[in-house]
């Protein structure tokens, strides 16, 4: 028989729970006033209590109480940017990103009270979809492609400055190859000195470096068929509990034409992003912008306009958690909470109980 706190009975009124017998997890996701109605594509937990979240109209938002309450921020002069990006640092330490064109990165060291620009660049080609941290200090962003190349900047200071790799190092482009900056979430850092990007049309392309982005080659995700709305639109990583030095990687794609469509919507790797399978049977119910690993839990979830789905077996299988669409996931570090967030300046906060 399982067993469950009585206080469970209390949030059935207040939140959506899901569950079924074998799942190692209760899920309990519970709807947040944001007070805004902006299209959030990213979000971003430092611990159980700190969470930031970038999206259009130049609006950030802050939470300092899991999400209970909210601060609705913008940068003086740059209120029509489309933030889809965010580092955090610390509580009030942060790095975000604006599309494009111009293309913007800011950073905060007092949460948001002031800010400074660190990359500006008004090429009417440029098109920033993300940025990755290995840690304080180094981070890679890329965008779609100008001309022959695949523009990826570096940093090694933070944010504080980024440089453009030079025309030798830069990947070699396909033919109008573009990413997705649907969540701030395909491209991705593995340990130390490896990352990893999922690219867009024509044909789902992994660009994979192994020196912190200086060099790369390429893989193919298999989520690409030539059409402009498909390819990778997030990735997510995990060390594999089998393997020593070795990586589980997801990518999610399908088509935001035609969400309910479920070819080509999620890939698996088992090596770290380089070799990847289609996953055709028991797969997420449509197309899916993020997708996460919960730390410290045998849990993946993603989303996406149509829904949101989960893992409990490293991505193979998976099942329908929530008819909710949003855009992006993320977990606060300890595992405690996860947050999903969507258009309409729609968040939801999960939390989890075990079963006994």
């Amino acid at each position: 028989m399982k067993k469950w706190p009585i206080f469970i009975l209390i949030c059935i009124g207040l939140s959506s729970c899901f569950t079924d017998d074998s799942d190692p997890y209760l899920l309990v996701q519970r709807p947040l006033n944001t007070d805004t109605k902006i299209s959030i594509r990213a979000i971003q937990a430092f611990d159980d209590s700190t969470v930031w979240a970038t999206g259009n109209g130049g609006t950030i938002l802050k939470s300092f109480d899991a999400g209970e309450t909210w601060e609705t921020l913008t940068i003086p002069g740059h209120e029509s940017s489309d933030f889809r990006d965010l580092k955090l640092f610390d509580k009030k330490k942060l790095a975000i990103m604006a599309i494009g064109s111009p293309a913007k990165i800011f950073r905060t060291n007092n949460g948001g009270m002031s800010w400074w620009m660190t990359y500006f660049n008004e090429n009417p080609n440029i098109f920033l979809d993300g940025m990755a941290f290995f840690d304080d200090k180094v981070g890679v962003a890329f965008g779609d492609a100008m001309g022959d190349y695949i523009p990826i900047l570096r940093t090694e200071n933070g944010g504080n400055s980024w440089q453009m790799l030079s025309e030798k190092n830069l990947p070699l482009a396909l033919p109008s190859e573009g990413g997705f900056a649907a969540s701030g979430t395909s491209i991705r850092t593995i340990g130390k000195n490896k990352v990893v990007i999922g690219m867009g049309y024509p044909r789902g392309r992994v660009l994979y470096s192994e020196d912190q982005g200086k060099t790369w080659e390429f893989y193919l995700s298999q989520l690409g068929n030539k059409e402009n709305s498909r390819g990778v639109y997030s990735m997510a990583f995990k060390k594999d509990p089998t393997k020593a030095k070795s990586y589980i990687g997801i990518a999610v794609g399908g088509s935001w034409e035609e969400p309910d469509n479920k070819d080509l919507i999620i890939s698996r790797s088992v090596n770290g992003g380089k070799d990847w399978n289609i996953l055709s049977e028991s797969t997420p119910n449509g197309y899916r912008s993020a997708v996460e690993f919960a730390p410290d839990k045998n849990l993946v979830l993603c989303t996406g306009t149509n829904g949101t789905d989960m893992s409990f077996d490293n991505g193979l299988t998976w099942k329908n958690f929530s008819k909710d669409g949003f855009n992006a996931i993320c977990f606060s570090p300890s595992g405690k909470f996860g947050y999903l967030a969507g258009s309409n300046g729609k968040v939801s906060r999960i939390s989890f109980l075990e079963k006994e």
